[in-house]
């Protein structure tokens, strides 16, 4: 017998960090993260994203990790961070 279908139950967000707008790289701190989606997406955003994932039982999710024109030489550390249904990081 084949395998089933399975649908994910997270919602992913892709960002590119530009990494001269930190002082260190990877950050995981959400104290410097969320204002930094907050100026990417907006708060608004972030609040029905984070409200729309959970509405389907979902989770919504950020990578942020700096790009690379060399992954083999300079692999990007990404960061996942989850958002709850304020809008706001729940973990890094």
């Amino acid at each position: 017998m084949g395998r089933q279908p399975f649908l994910s139950d997270k919602f992913w967000i892709k960002r590119i960090v530009n990494k001269a707008e930190f002082q260190y790289w990877p950050c995981k701190d959400p104290k410097i993260l969320q204002p930094a989606i907050e100026i990417c997406d907006g708060k608004d955003f972030l609040k029905h994203y984070g409200e729309f994932a959970e509405s389907l039982g979902f989770q919504a999710k950020y990578q942020v990790f700096v790009d690379s024109g060399n992954w083999n030489q300079y692999p990007a550390k990404f960061i996942t961070l989850n958002i709850d249904k304020n809008g706001s990081i729940a973990k890094a």
